[in-house]
């Protein structure tokens, strides 16, 4: 809880910060965060229950984690990450590359997402709240979807699932 229920605006970090531990800022009122340099991990829960109504997230092309869950559940999130070795940001949505899991989806996604042929996991809560998400096809690499893995997603009527899936 770093930054927990703060009323700061803008964060940029003029000393690159290697990790952003769980709950730092939780509940803030912080509407741009700027890790452009150095970021190494982000882990679960990191900018949950931000208040701000569309914060954006400049993220470091050095990163190696992030952990499922380290985003807000309840907002669309801005994130700005050209991507790297270790994660891709395809359409609105963060994929490990390392593993092939989804880890987050813009919650301001709109119809249907095809998702990559290496993914092969869906984490709890990926696509929590994407509401104008219509319809999904999963690569037939998709082994396990987690928990309200698209829990609020009130649009969704068309999903295709292989055959494989646990």
């Amino acid at each position: 809880y770093a930054l927990y229920d703060s009323h700061i605006e803008s964060l940029t970090s003029a000393v690159p910060l290697e990790s952003i531990q769980k709950d730092a800022f939780y509940a803030s009122d912080i509407s741009s965060f700027d890790f452009s340099s150095g970021l190494k991990e982000i882990q679960s829960g990191a900018f949950d229950n931000i208040r701000s109504k569309n914060p954006t997230i400049i993220l470091s092309n050095d990163i190696e984690t992030i952990a499922s869950g380290a985003f807000p559940l309840n907002k669309p999130v801005n994130i700005e990450f050209e991507g790297n070795a270790f994660f891709s940001f395809e359409n609105g949505v963060l994929i490990s590359k390392k593993d092939g899991s989804v880890l987050y989806c813009d919650k301001s996604i709109e119809g249907e997402v095809v998702l990559p042929d290496y993914v092969t996991s869906i984490e709890e809560c990926a696509f929590w709240g994407c509401k104008n998400l219509t319809g999904i096809t999963f690569p037939q690499s998709l082994t396990k979807i987690g928990d309200s893995a698209f829990f609020g997603c009130d649009g969704l009527t068309h999903i295709t699932l292989p055959e494989n899936v646990t």
